[in-house]
């Protein structure tokens, strides 16, 4: 789950890189990063939980 959390928040460090730089599809990155980010923290409070 830890390996996750680390490439969902490299992926969006990459989409802000890119977002900085006015690159073609920079918010589609963006967007996939935060929700990634999201959907690990929602499933690492899940399972700690259980």
């Amino acid at each position: 789950m830890r390996k996750l959390n680390y490439i969902s928040i490299a992926l969006l460090c990459v989409g802000g890189f890119f977002k900085h730089n006015s690159y073609p599809y920079a918010n589609v990155l963006v967007s996939i990063g935060f929700a990634a980010v999201a959907i690990t923290f929602v499933a690492m409070a899940i399972s700690k939980e259980k």
